[in-house]
């Protein structure tokens, strides 16, 4: 889940046209996305985007979308919700060909934004297909519009983010890339081990376990955003890892994304 920078950092992006939000997807991203699907909130008063998710587009042998798909669709719609979307942008970027997923995709879209979970209604603004996001690609939407993508590496929302001195990966398996040259990590063995010793230390933690989980992530992300340090010591990196196994706590510390420490945020989740 990724949500644009603060306004206070970077110039004020409004996007006006399909071919806007389609070559900004790698800059809200910090990559660009392949066989994907990509939301993104947007104001209609303002032209201003909100929060942005993305899921891997996964499909059956027939090409039609898998269950776990339909499943992500959901919760990205959820996530967003919560944060306050009133309509949502859909890009699909593959270079299969969806034509027999993209009914199931809108359906699933239209049903998660049409209040199911018993919040408010969004709009679907419309879905936009493209193969990659690339200069000159061909890309087309439901309504029946086509277009070609202006180059992404000059796109306004692009040269602000290089301003900001954050880089736009090639890839997905590019940023994992980066990110595992740091070194091997902790995996979950040692994240629940060094749970069940904070219990026994703290004399339990049953009773509110993912508020307390909770509030583990938010002190180390305002510590982070207080110091400009996100570096935590391996004893922390497995305490926070073992909280956010929790699905409660990591979808309540996506709304972090919408505050003033989502930098911060950023940065100590992509060190842990």
């Amino acid at each position: 889940m990724c949500a644009p920078e603060s306004g206070a950092e970077l110039p004020t992006i409004r996007f006006r046209s399909p071919d806007d939000y389609i070559a900004a997807v790698p800059a809200l991203l910090g990559f660009y996305p392949e066989r994907s699907i990509v939301l993104i909130a947007h104001d209609e008063a303002t032209s201003r985007t909100g929060p942005t998710a993305r899921f891997d587009l996964t499909l059956t042998a027939a090409a039609t979308l898998a269950a776990p798909c339909r499943t992500g669709i959901g919760e990205m719609v959820r996530l967003l919700k919560q944060q306050g979307a009133q309509r949502v942008i859909c890009i699909v970027i593959d270079d299969r060909d969806v034509t027999a997923a993209l009914p199931a995709i809108e359906d699933r879209l239209v049903r998660s934004l049409a209040g199911e979970d018993d919040d408010w209604d969004a709009d679907l603004v419309d879905i936009f297909v493209v193969r990659r996001i690339a200069d000159g690609e061909l890309w087309t939407c439901a309504h029946g519009d086509t277009g070609r993508l202006s180059d992404p590496e000059i796109n306004e929302a692009t040269l602000a983010r290089l301003v900001d001195g954050r880089a736009v990966r090639r890839s997905r398996d590019e940023l994992v890339a980066r990110l595992a040259e740091e070194g091997p990590g902790i995996d979950e063995a040692e994240c629940r081990a060094a749970e069940r010793a904070a219990v026994t230390g703290r004399g339990g933690l049953v009773a509110g376990r993912d508020a307390r989980r909770l509030r583990l992530v938010v002190d180390a992300v305002v510590a982070a955003a207080g110091t400009g340090d996100c570096a935590v010591s391996d004893g922390d990196v497995a305490q926070l890892g073992a909280a956010l196994l929790s699905l409660r706590v990591r979808d309540s510390a996506f709304a972090l994304a919408a505050t003033e420490f989502a930098d911060a945020a950023t940065d100590t989740f992509a060190h842990l």
